[in-house]
């Protein structure tokens, strides 16, 4: 096996594919069930993946700057597609002319949600995509001003805020709406802050679970401990949203946060051993960030048909989008890669 492939993140890999699809559950999933708890945990591993991988991969200032750029154009590209593609069905289904419906779903306060929040009025899922650009610009500007131990200190009071502020909203009697926690601020930049630490602070445990030693009885120690804190944190999790349901609270975010450190965790303390498999290297492949962006277009299809919500409709969703996202590589690499070239 060549080095590259052992550095290479595998186990994180199939976190991601894992999270994608639970994604795609919770928009055509039934609202009950493990899965629909477990997908609370999707978007938060994501942001923390993304920071643990930040000075792994992103290693430069020109690379940064484009991925920044790659960011920003994903989420301002689809969020137009997206706008337009439901402009299209809205027009249809109510009946009146489709200027007349994009008239009706532009406003100053839904262009602020996008800007301050992170809440498209359309495409609502590419909020992460947008919180995930606020994050890069922000590291950005704070490494080169070097203030990351103000980072640091900031990030830990942004994500303590973001948990304790449902509590205070139900306290108070106040409704709560998830955007005013679920965007850049309060769960992107201090999620996005703890993949970083991970990756920077505890390098040794890395290498250590990742085989690179002789520390076998250690390795497997290390990944029992951080099975078992995941099925606790899991536990936590669907205690936590029976706690929710009781009280009707929409979310408490706390145990989704515990999950998603620990599922990363795990998924490090794993890499070793998963990267020698040959099943979970080709899932790895797959493009999740593709089929998170357009898994919301090929369910609006399918609802289009009948399709009601289930696991199939979930899977086969997932299916369909990964099969796209393919065939769009495969196009960019010949007729496109040809045209360009010639």
């Amino acid at each position: 096996m060549k080095d590259k492939d052992i550095q290479r993140e595998y186990g994180l890999d199939i976190v991601k594919l894992f999270c994608s699809f639970l994604v795609v559950y919770i928009h055509a999933g039934n609202d009950e069930g493990i899965l629909n708890s477990l997908s609370a945990v999707a978007v938060p591993a994501f942001f923390i993946i993304s920071g643990y991988l930040y000075d792994k991969v992103i290693v430069s200032e020109k690379k940064r700057r484009r991925q920044i750029c790659r960011i920003s154009t994903l989420a301002c590209v689809w969020m137009i597609l997206y706008f337009i593609w439901f402009a299209i069905l809205l027009s249809l289904s109510e009946g009146v002319s489709l200027w007349e419906t994009i008239k009706n779903n532009v406003s100053i306060v839904r262009v602020l949600k996008l800007v301050l929040l992170n809440a498209p009025s359309m495409g609502y899922h590419l909020w992460y995509m947008f919180a995930l650009l606020y994050v890069l610009i922000i590291l950005y500007i704070i490494d080169c001003c070097f203030l990351e131990k103000f980072l640091y200190i900031l990030a830990v009071g942004l994500l303590i805020a973001g948990i304790v502020m449902p509590w205070l909203f139900w306290r108070f009697g106040i409704p709560f709406r998830v955007e005013l926690v679920r965007n850049f601020l309060f769960e992107g930049l201090p999620l996005f802050i703890i993949g970083r630490i991970l990756n920077k602070k505890f390098s040794d445990v890395v290498i250590a679970v990742n085989g690179y030693n002789k520390g076998k009885s250690k390795k497997v120690v290390l990944v029992v401990v951080f099975f078992i804190l995941s099925i606790d944190g899991i536990l936590f999790l669907l205690w936590e949203e029976h706690i929710c349901n009781i009280r009707g609270v929409t979310s408490l975010f706390c145990g989704s946060y515990i999950v998603g450190v620990l599922l990363v965790a795990l998924a490090v303390a794993l890499n070793g051993w998963i990267s020698k498999k040959k099943l979970f290297r080709f899932l790895a492949a797959w493009d999740t960030t593709g089929i998170y962006i357009i898994h919301l277009w090929v369910l609006s299809i399918l609802g289009q048909m009948g399709m009601d919500k289930s696991f199939v409709t979930a899977l086969i969703t997932f299916l369909i989008s990964n099969f796209l996202v393919l065939f769009w590589h495969k196009l960019q690499k010949t007729v496109l890669g040809k045209f360009l070239g010639g």
